[in-house]
């Protein structure tokens, strides 16, 4: 029995040692609902926003009346940033014209203003340190 218990309490620090919370992003500005909105959750800048093979997860959720939800689990504590965009073609990429800008809706963490060049990661930066978070996100359109 005192084996028992010695290894569920060291299972229980081990747990406790790995925190992990969960996501739900909160977007809206969507101009239609056709499609879906795609989404990359990255850990870093590297590929941040656009190259989703990059990210640490993808997701996806359908749109309704302008608005999306979508909830990742078990993310590790640490700093993180999104990106997303409207897949009103149902082509699962992100098409861009000659000088880079989407040619689809995107919408980055922190909601970072509308510029002539692509969001930076540290721009879209925050910090999972609770078992929740919510983001809201704007999506914008060039």
């Amino acid at each position: 029995m005192l084996i028992f218990l010695l290894c569920l309490a060291t299972l229980a620090a081990l747990a406790a040692d790995r925190q992990e919370g969960s996501i739900t992003i909160n977007a809206e500005g969507f101009r239609n609902d056709k499609g879906e909105m795609k989404g990359a959750l990255f850990s870093s800048a590297d590929g941040f926003p656009y190259e989703s093979g990059k990210a640490l997860k993808t997701f996806s959720a359908p749109i309704s009346e302008g608005h999306a939800t979508a909830t990742i689990d078990a993310i590790p504590y640490g700093t993180y940033a999104i990106s997303l965009y409207h897949d009103d073609d149902s082509s699962g990429k992100l098409e861009r014209g000659a000088w880079g800008k989407p040619k689809k809706g995107i919408g980055i963490s922190n909601n970072p203003p509308k510029r002539n060049r692509a969001p930076r990661f540290d721009e879209g930066q925050f910090t999972l340190g609770e078992p929740r978070k919510s983001l809201p996100i704007t999506m914008i359109y060039y």
